[in-house]
C-alpha cells in the first residue's frame, strides 16, 4: 500500500473556455494547478443562434494539462473527480471504445459538435411547444440538454440516427477513460439537462413516454460521488486509477468554498452564479418563499443546491472590449489590440477617472446606469439591458463607461438575490469567487458595497425592468474573497477533493 506522501488525487474542469486541472495531496492541498483556453469554439450552421465547440480540441488539451501537472508526482494516483460545463449536450458512438485510440487526437470519429449552454437555437415558442416537466419548480432553457435532444431531433434527424449515446463532455470524458459500453452521469448533470425527476434521481417520465424524443440516448443516472470504473491507457494516465462520475461545475465550485450552513458563495467567471446548501427536508418551503431566478439542483450529503445560474457575469464586460475592437476595425483604425489586451486598459481607464471624479460625491453629475443584461435571463429570457443618465461627459468617457459596466453586472445580481434574501435563509456570509472579481476591482468593490449593507448618498442602481430602485434597507452579510477560487480553478479543486474524501471512506 502506498504510503499517503505519494498518494495523489486529481481534480479536473472542462470549462467553457479553458481546461483546468489540479493535483490533491492526501490532505486535500494544491500541489500543482494548470489552466489553458482550449480556442474550440466552432462554427454552428445555425448561425449566431448557435453555439457549438469541438469536443476533440477540448481533451486535447485535456490532455496536455494533465501531463503538465501529473509528470512532476511518480506516486500512486488513488482517484479522478471530473467536473465542467454544465447543461451543455453531445452525441458519440459507442464504437469509439472498440480501439485504444486515445481521445486527445483530432481524428475521433463518431461524435458530434458539443452544444454548449450559451446555445439559443431553441426559441421561446419552439420550448412552449414541448411536454412540461412533472416537477413545476424545474427551468427549462435553450442550452439544456434535453431541449437541444429535442430541437436534433426535429430537425437533425440523421444526427439523432448516426449516434448511440448522449451526455455532456465531461460524460464523454469518462465514457472513454473506463472504456465504458454505455454514458453514465451524475445526478447533479442530469438535472441541467431539465426533466430530470429528483424524488426518483431518474429521467422524467415524459421522455420516456414522448415517442418523438430520443430518450434511447440517455445516460444512465447516478448519485454524484460514485465511482464508475477505472482508467484505461487514454490521455497519459496509469491504468486502474479509480475515475468517479462526472459533477457539475456550479455543485463542485461551491464544494471548494462551502463550510457551513450559513455560508453562500458567488462566483463570476464567463456566466455568474450565486448559492448555497439546503437540506432536502427544507426545500419545499424555502423554494415557495424564493424568487424566480432560484432553482435547486442535487448537491452534495443529500442536500440541495439553491442557485442563481445568471447569464450575464464576464461575458458582458469581454463583450464590450470586444465591441470596442470592432468598432475600430469597421472605422479602418489600425491596432494590435483584442479583447483580452483592452481589459486592463479600460480597468485602469476607469481607476484613473473615479479618482478625479469619485462617482458617489453627490457634488458631481451622476454617472450613467448601465443594466447589461445582453442575454436574458433563464427566467425570463425577454430580459434585456438598458442606460440612463447618459450625457455628453459620460458618453466621452470610456473609463466612466466601463466603471458603469461592471458595476452593472453586479446591480442586476443584486436584484435578483437580495441580501435580505440570504439573510431569511440562514445565511451570514458571502464567499466570492472566480477570475471577474480576481481581476476586476470595480467589480469587488461593488459586491461589498451592495452586500454588506453599506448605503451612500444616492443609492439609484436600478434593477432593469423588474424590480425598481435599489432599497437600502438590507441586513448586513459578511463578504469575503475566497482565495481557493483564485484562477477560476476552483471548480477542479472541488472535484479532485470528492474523489478524494470518497476514496478515503471506500
Amino acid at each position: 500500500m502506498a504510503d499517503k506522501e505519494t498518494e495523489y488525487w486529481l481534480g479536473i474542469d472542462l470549462g467553457t473556455t479553458s481546461v483546468k486541472v489540479v493535483v490533491l495531496d492526501f490532505d486535500g492541498n494544491v500541489l500543482n494547478s494548470e489552466s489553458r483556453p482550449t480556442f474550440a469554439d466552432v462554427a454552428s450552421d445555425e448561425g449566431d443562434s448557435g453555439y457549438e465547440q469541438d469536443p476533440s480540441k477540448i481533451l486535447t488539451v485535456a490532455e496536455d494539462v494533465i501531463h503538465a501537472v501529473t509528470s512532476p508526482y511518480k506516486g500512486d494516483f488513488r482517484g479522478v473527480g471530473i467536473t465542467g460545463q454544465m447543461h451543455g449536450v453531445m452525441l458519440w458512438s459507442e464504437a469509439q471504445n472498440s480501439t485504444k485510440s486515445p481521445p486527445g487526437t483530432k481524428n475521433i470519429p463518431h461524435h458530434s459538435n458539443l452544444y454548449t449552454w450559451r446555445d439559443q437555437r431553441c426559441s421561446p415558442e419552439f420550448l412552449g411547444s414541448l411536454p412540461k416537466q412533472s416537477d413545476s419548480h424545474q427551468t427549462l432553457s435553450t442550452g439544456y440538454g434535453c431541449a437541444t435532444l429535442f430541437w436534433l431531433s426535429q430537425h437533425r434527424q440523421a444526427l439523432i440516427k448516426d449516434h448511440g449515446s448522449c451526455g455532456t463532455v465531461m460524460d464523454y470524458l469518462v465514457f472513454k477513460l473506463c472504456g465504458l459500453n454505455h454514458p453514465i452521469t451524475s445526478d447533479q448533470l442530469a438535472a441541467s439537462f431539465g426533466y430530470f425527476n429528483k424524488d426518483k434521481s431518474s429521467w422524467d417520465e415524459v421522455l420516456m413516454l414522448d415517442g418523438d424524443f430520443p430518450h434511447h440516448l440517455l445516460p444512465h443516472i447516478i448519485p454524484a460521488g460514485r465511482v464508475v470504473g477505472n482508467t484505461t491507457e487514454v490521455l497519459g494516465l496509469p491504468e486502474g486509477i479509480p475515475v468517479f462520475v462526472a459533477m457539475g461545475d456550479v455543485q463542485c465550485a461551491m464544494q471548494a468554498v462551502l463550510s457551513s450552513p450559513h455560508d453562500a458563495v458567488v462566483n463570476i467567471s464567463t456566466s455568474i452564479q450565486l448559492g448555497f446548501a439546503v437540506p432536502k427536508e427544507k426545500k419545499s418551503k424555502i423554494a415557495e418563499t424564493s424568487p424566480a431566478c432560484i432553482s435547486f439542483f442535487p448537491y452534495f450529503n443529500d442536500q440541495e443546491l439553491a442557485l442563481f445560474a445568471g447569464l450575464n457575469g464576464g461575458n458582458v464586460i469581454s463583450c464590450f472590449a470586444e465591441s470596442i475592437v470592432q468598432w475600430m476595425s469597421d472605422l479602418g483604425i489600425a491596432s494590435n489590440d483584442n479583447a483580452a489586451s483592452l481589459l486592463p486598459k479600460l480597468q485602469k481607464l476607469s481607476e484613473n477617472q473615479t479618482k478625479k471624479t469619485p462617482v458617489a460625491s453627490k457634488h458631481v453629475s451622476s454617472p450613467p446606469v448601465i443594466n447589461p443584461v445582453l442575454f436574458g435571463e433563464r427566467h425570463n429570457k425577454s430580459l434585456r439591458g438598458s442606460v440612463s443618465g447618459l450625457d455628453y461627459a459620460s458618453l466621452s468617457n470610456v473609463g466612466l463607461l466601463f466603471h458603469s459596466l461592471s458595476e452593472g453586472v453586479v446591480n442586476h445580481l443584486h436584484c435578483m438575490v437580495p441580501p435580505v434574501y440570504l439573510v431569511r435563509q440562514g445565511i451570514a456570509r458571502l464567499h466570492v469567487s472566480g477570475s471577474v472579481p480576481t481581476n476586476n476591482i470595480i467589480v469587488m468593490k461593488r459586491l461589498q458595497y451592495l452586500y454588506s449593507g453599506q448605503t451612500d448618498e444616492v443609492g439609484n442602481a436600478r434593477c432593469g425592468n423588474e424590480t425598481g430602485d435599489i432599497q437600502y434597507t438590507e441586513p448586513k452579510l459578511e463578504v469575503v474573497m475566497d482565495t481557493r477560487g483564485l484562477e477560476s480553478v476552483g471548480s477542479a479543486l472541488g472535484a479532485g477533493r470528492v474523489a478524494l474524501h470518497h476514496s478515503k471512506s471506500r
